[in-house]
C-alpha cells in the first residue's frame, strides 16, 4: 500500500464516519419530535 492509498483510504474512513454521524443525528432528531408529538413536551436538551 502506497501513501496515497494510505490517504484515500483515511479520507474514505473520515466520511464514512461523517456520513454516519448525520444520520445518527436525524435518526435522534426524529425520536425527538416524535416524543414531542406523543408527550407535548419541548425538552429538546435531554
Amino acid at each position: 500500500m502506497t501513501a496515497i492509498d494510505s490517504k484515500n483510504a483515511a479520507k474514505r474512513k473520515v466520511a464514512s464516519l461523517a456520513l454516519w454521524s448525520i444520520i445518527v443525528a436525524f435518526v435522534v432528531l426524529g425520536l425527538k419530535l416524535a416524543a414531542w408529538y406523543v408527550t407535548g413536551s419541548v425538552a429538546l436538551y435531554s
